[in-house]
Order: structure tokens, then C-alpha cells, then sequence
């Protein structure tokens, strides 16, 4: 093989590689935005949000006094868990419930895997986060 084929196969499989990550992120963002679309009622209220809250919490079988939902418009939206309990954050109320389901399944699934350590992004990025905005936007428990 001559360096400039070895070259041109490199460039193929970065552009190949490349392309597959943006299929990707634009596959997991299309359902994420379906999820608004397919749930459309808004919630208005801190109080409406808690309940609603605490019924999807109910229907995954989690315990809703175990968690504490807060609006911080300095934080992400996202759960952790610290001392047995979970925090769920949001920026502002969501206008949606997939929103709340995706993030309710991160406390089902992936919560306690991550209390004390850091988390491995890798894990996060090709099975917690896909395996969410399933369930967030079409109920598919995996």
C-alpha cells in the first residue's frame, strides 16, 4: 500500500466515524423533541410538577418521598443522588412529562450506580441516556 491509500482510508473512516456520531445525536435529540410533541399538556405550576412528579414516580414503582425536585435556574436538569435520597433539578418548570419520565428513569436505573464515584461518560452516553428518552418519549422500559 502506497501512503497516500493508507491516507485516504483514514480520512474514510474518520468521515464515516464522524458521521454515525451526528446520526446519532440527532436521532437521540429527534426523540427527545417527539416526546414534546406526543405530550403536549404544560405544566403550570411548582405544585402541579411535584405531583405529576410523584404519580410517574409511582407508576416505576420509586418511592416519591425519597425525592426532592427543585427549580434552579443554575443548575441542569438532571437527578443525583446524595445520603439515599435523589435531587432532581430543573432550570425552569418543563413544559412536558417526558421530560420528568426521562429524568425519573435515570433514578430507577442509573442513580445508584453513580452515588460515590464519577460517572463514565461512555455509559451515560450510549446506554443511560438512549435508554431515558425511550422510556421519556414512548414508555419502552429497557
Amino acid at each position: 500500500m502506497e501512503k497516500f491509500e493508507i491516507l485516504n482510508y483514514m480520512v474514510g473512516g474518520f468521515f464515516l466515524l464522524s458521521f454515525s456520531f451526528v446520526s446519532y445525536f440527532i436521532g437521540l435529540n429527534a426523540c427527545q423533541y417527539l416526546g414534546r410533541i406526543l405530550y403536549p399538556s404544560r405544566i403550570v405550576s411548582y405544585r402541579e410538577l411535584e405531583d405529576i412528579v410523584a404519580f410517574e414516580a409511582l407508576k416505576l414503582g420509586i418511592n416519591p418521598k425519597n425525592i426532592d425536585v427543585k427549580l434552579n435556574e443554575n443548575e441542569i436538569t438532571g437527578v443525583k443522588k446524595t445520603k439515599g435520597r435523589y435531587d432532581m433539578s430543573f432550570r425552569n418548570i418543563p413544559k412536558d412529562i417526558s421530560v420528568i419520565r426521562h429524568e425519573l428513569y435515570h433514578v430507577l436505573k442509573d442513580c445508584d450506580k453513580f452515588e460515590d464515584r464519577k460517572i463514565d461518560y461512555l455509559y451515560f452516553l450510549f446506554i443511560a441516556e438512549p435508554r431515558a428518552t425511550l422510556y421519556g418519549t414512548f414508555g419502552i422500559k429497557i
